[in-house]
């Protein structure tokens, strides 16, 4: 489907002007039904947050609200969006290291909160001595499992931090330990890894159970990988499972360590694996030159666009002379910085100046982390599985900037 669509690319461009954002909706639907099917063909009671951080498009985050999914938010702004999309606070996870005294207190006793440093158990313990109820909460748990240890997140499990958080909020008047979180990585691409993670969790979980505690719910991140985002510093084949190997990989140590009837609800938080290969990023050559032998282009679009093209490599297609001579290329965006790489040494169909371009896997913290340095925001398009797209985010003014600046 999206290779049919993009024959129409060069109209859209016209249309909305380069660079362009394209967001299809159809794999977005797909993949996710997809994980749902292999969660209930397991017999496992799972909730699917959409991680709102990996694209936060309003439009994209409703896409999965209208499947049925729930969000994963860090923030009160992402909470705004997610309420924008349709997600009613039962259906939210809330997560990071950095939660306000009014987040806590909107998101407290509706949304799953999981907490992460002592300040965050303590605040939320205030409140709800304050309310008079035993708020539920969440403990992040970090667990040693993935390729690198995000050791800023969470209460460490190996240096008994996390028994000290645990017996803190348990013994706290205002809090409930409901439930246990844990995120071990991003874009990795091994289910052994997520099943070591789960087997961890479960077993601490089924010891708190026996101990009296709730464990309404078991929450194993995000960090599922993608097909189309290899890591540029990865050594050998970039080969990544279907989603129905993550599933059974977080799935079987549930099974195991619960009775049917006393599983608690699993939460995966997927944002990658859901919305990295539905979007594409279209852009235009500019200008090229030949150096040191190595053929060079410059493109309307840079790391502004496409902030994760240092430690990712994207698939790079020539729409304009698909089927030209073949070259290696390095392609550099409009930034007046070293750093504004968009590919090196990937092998294309040569580009020539007023091609167009379109860098695949765009999808996922593409948009989310774009930034205005040196250049404007472009349109962001939604192609449907039929009829023609629909404008989700029109291109950014020099006004819609400099309103918010303060003047004499």
């Amino acid at each position: 489907m999206i290779e049919m669509a993009l024959g129409q690319a060069r109209r859209w461009v016209e249309q909305y002007g380069s660079p362009l954002y394209l967001v299809f909706e159809t794999p977005i639907r797909e993949r996710f039904r997809r994980l749902r099917r292999a969660f209930d063909g397991l017999g496992i009671q799972a909730a699917i947050a959409y991680s709102v951080k990996t694209n936060s498009l309003a439009g994209v985050c409703r896409i999965l609200a209208e499947e049925n999914a729930w969000a994963d938010i860090v923030s009160g702004f992402e909470f705004e969006i997610a309420c924008t999309a349709g997600f009613s606070s039962s259906r939210l996870v809330f997560n990071g290291p950095y939660k306000t005294e009014a987040e806590l207190r909107a998101l407290l006793g509706h949304a799953r909160v999981n907490l992460e440093n002592r300040e965050q158990i303590e605040r939320a313990d205030a409140i709800g001595r304050e309310k008079g109820i035993r708020l539920p909460v969440g403990l992040r748990i970090h667990i040693l499992a993935g390729r690198r240890a995000w050791s800023r997140f969470g209460f460490s499990l190996e240096s008994g931090e996390a028994a000290e958080a645990i017996a803190l909020t348990r013994r706290l008047p205002g809090l409930d330990l409901a439930g246990l979180h844990t995120h071990i990585g991003t874009n990795l691409p091994d289910p052994a890894v997520f099943e070591k993670a789960a087997r961890t969790l479960c077993d601490l979980a089924a010891r708190l159970k026996a101990e009296g505690c709730s464990m309404q719910y078991l929450d194993l991140g995000g960090g599922f990988a993608a097909p189309g985002t290899p890591p540029r510093d990865w050594a050998g084949v970039w080969s990544v499972p279907p989603l129905e190997e993550f599933a059974a990989a977080v799935s079987r140590p549930v099974a195991e360590a619960f009775q049917p009837g006393e599983r608690p609800l699993l939460v995966i938080e997927p944002g990658r694996a859901l919305v990295a290969e539905a979007g594409i990023l279209l852009s235009t050559v500019h200008s090229r030159r030949r150096t040191g032998g190595r053929l060079q282009a410059v493109l309307d679009a840079g790391v502004n666009l496409l902030p994760r093209a240092c430690p990712l490599r994207h698939a790079v297609l020539n729409l304009s002379r698909p089927d030209g001579p073949k070259s290696v290329v390095d392609l550099w965006g409009p930034l007046c910085m070293p750093e504004d790489c968009v590919a090196s040494g990937v092998e294309m169909s040569e580009p020539q100046a007023g091609d167009l371009l379109a860098i695949g896997s765009a999808g996922a913290y593409t948009f989310s982390l774009s930034t205005q340095f040196s250049r404007l925001r472009p349109s962001v398009l939604l192609v449907p599985p039929e009829g023609p797209p629909r404008l989700l985010r029109r291109s950014e003014t020099p006004e819609d900037v400099l309103r918010l600046e303060m003047r004499d």
